[in-house]
């Protein structure tokens, strides 16, 4: 199931922001008991510009887990699979003890759009 959804979220790059932001922001509580909903969804571009942000707030953090702790530039995969699935279990759910949802949405972020190698800069992903 985690495969499939990382290969959805490979698919459509709207629907794995969507969710990101999802589970970030999730709806807020009304009155009695109604659920205030979001505005409008916002654009691709305004949920990537809303990662870019998050991701700068936890770079340091991030680059400690990954490549330091997790020791990210000694490990080799056979592919954007197999990483994201690494990332999200063996490393970020073990170290930030967040669910597996908030881990497979960042995980793929962060190889899919190239965060990945600003964190670990001496390391190349495989395609």
């Amino acid at each position: 199931m985690m495969q499939q959804q990382i290969e959805t979220y490979l698919a459509d790059e709207t629907k794995l922001y969507q969710e990101w932001f999802a589970i970030y922001n999730p709806p807020i509580d009304g009155v009695d008991g109604e659920i205030v909903k979001f505005a409008e969804t916002e654009s691709l571009d305004s949920l990537k510009k809303r990662f870019a942000t998050w991701f700068d707030s936890q770079e340091k953090a991030l680059r400690k887990i990954i490549c330091e702790e997790w020791g990210y530039n000694k490990k080799t995969f056979e592919n954007k699979l197999a990483l994201i699935t690494a990332i999200a279990i063996d490393c970020l759910v073990v170290t930030y003890e967040l669910s597996t949802a908030n881990t497979i949405t960042i995980a793929t972020i962060l190889v899919a759009d190239g965060y990945l190698e600003r964190l670990c800069p001496e390391t190349e992903v495989k395609s």
